[in-house]
């Protein structure tokens, strides 16, 4: 009895923000279940207040991660943890927290960080749910040139310019604008930078089809896609009974050398989607694919270990083996051929 009590008494008291939280959850719950008539006004303004609502709770769990990650590493530094293996486990923990996977946990984090301590203006309109959550990543991410003191700058001039009460669209170009100009040749840099993380990379989607999406400098991205539609548009006006997207879509594949033509589709072997599948957000190699802040792919391409068979003492292997060859190794492309 004695030990049952003093286990009792070491227990740690209920949390009551979780508690609070708990109960929110529970009103929700009845809110989402109550059927009574109300005003469509009263309904709009309940919409208001959630997407403000929405708002705030992101800038919560941004707070409560810093928080964590404070009390982690001065846990660990506490414990005299190997100086490099401070700050290991903590992108782990709030993955699982909340079911999602490290590599993006560690990137929430950052930006959390930023927020925290670099853009104090932003956060404030994020917890006070005049903010979308989207326009306060998007300055974490256009302001990521910057010096704290410059990104400092750079927060006070947006809140003043207004971005909470702009659309998405309108909100990005007055950050980029203002990114810009707190330091043209740092921003000028970065893109020159980022031009070597271009990559092509495939995800699955619903109903047996993929993305394959290339992360491109702009001008070759514009020039692509002008391309694919003048050809697509040239189609249409001769009567090609398919629609704009779809020629658009059969052009790129067959301009890709993956088919002659893309019609009638090409058979793809379940090792094939199975491989699809295995892939998205890793790359080949088993790195992770989201080493930039943003990766609009989520994946990179696989770089061919071999080089191209050039002998003649033997036939070189089917480009079907090759696939087959590809999916063993759980590799999306065909690593020594591009036909």
């Amino acid at each position: 009895m004695s030990e049952l009590q003093d286990h009792e008494a070491t227990e740690p008291p209920p949390d009551a923000v979780a508690a609070r939280l708990d109960q929110i959850l529970e009103d929700f719950a009845e809110a989402v279940a109550d059927s009574s008539t109300v005003s469509d006004a009263a309904r709009i303004e309940r919409i208001a207040r959630l997407e403000k609502l929405r708002a705030a709770t992101a800038a919560l769990q941004a707070a409560e991660s810093v928080r964590f990650a404070q009390s982690q590493v001065a846990e660990q530094m506490a414990a005299n943890v190997d100086p490099e293996k401070i700050g290991r486990g903590i992108a782990e923990q709030i993955g699982l927290a909340c079911r999602i996977a490290p590599v993006t946990a560690a990137r929430r984090l950052n930006t959390s960080r930023v927020l925290w301590f670099e853009l104090p203006d932003t956060f404030g309109q994020l917890v006070a749910g005049e903010l979308h959550e989207r326009v306060a990543e998007t300055v974490v991410s256009e302001t990521r040139h910057l010096d704290a003191d410059k990104r400092g700058q750079v927060d006070e001039r947006l809140g003043a310019a207004g971005i909470a009460r702009m659309g998405f669209k309108a909100a990005t170009g007055c950050i980029r604008k203002t990114a810009y100009e707190a330091d043209r040749e740092g921003y000028m840099k970065r893109g020159r930078t980022e031009r070597k993380h271009r990559r092509v990379g495939i995800r699955p989607a619903p109903d047996t089809m993929a993305f394959l999406t290339g992360y491109l400098p702009v001008e070759q991205g514009v020039a692509g896609h002008a391309a694919l539609r003048k050809h697509a548009d040239a189609a249409v006006a001769s009567g090609d009974g398919r629609t704009r997207d779809q020629i658009m879509a059969d052009t790129f594949v067959e301009r890709l050398n993956v088919t002659a033509t893309a019609e009638p589709p090409v058979t793809a072997t379940a090792a094939e989607f199975a491989s699809v599948a295995t892939t998205h957000g890793r790359c080949p190699a088993g790195r992770s694919a989201s080493s930039t802040p943003n990766d609009p792919t989520n994946a990179t391409p696989s770089r061919s270990p071999h080089p191209p068979d050039t002998t003649t003492s033997a036939a070189p292997p089917t480009h079907h083996e090759h696939q087959i060859e590809a999916c063993n190794a759980n590799i999306v492309r065909c690593s020594r051929c591009s036909s």
